[in-house]
């Protein structure tokens, strides 16, 4: 769950959505070590923690916002000089990406709307 406080890349399975759900849901909680075998933080783990929810948010918004104006993924990368980790990607087959992250935001956003009430 916690890795860093900033991601640069993602698999391609992961979930902005539920990532954002989950530490919000794991910040109401009362702890200060976060064990997390890439990255263990023994103090300050729920600001860790807070830090990243930030993060996470802030990407998603920047995100949103650009994807509202009609932008495709790879506009969208460009509109917010996000830099593809290429190594990573070829090494992983395409599985971890920074454009994972981006796609990750769109579909959270085609759920978000898939859930809104008629009107």
């Amino acid at each position: 769950m916690y890795i860093n406080d900033y991601i640069k890349i993602f698999m391609r399975s992961e979930k902005i959505g539920e990532q954002i759900t989950s530490i919000q849901k794991l910040l109401e909680l009362d702890f200060d070590v976060l064990f997390c075998n890439h990255n263990p933080q023994l103090k300050n783990g729920k600001e860790k923690l807070r830090n990243k929810l930030q993060f996470l948010q802030d990407f998603y918004g920047k995100v949103r916002n650009e994807h509202e104006k009609g932008l495709s993924v790879n506009e969208i990368m460009k509109a917010l000089d996000l830099k593809e980790n290429y190594f990573a990607k070829a090494f992983s087959l395409g599985e971890l990406s920074r454009v994972n992250m981006v796609k990750s935001v769109i579909d959270s956003l085609s759920i978000e709307r898939a859930n809104l009430p008629d009107h």
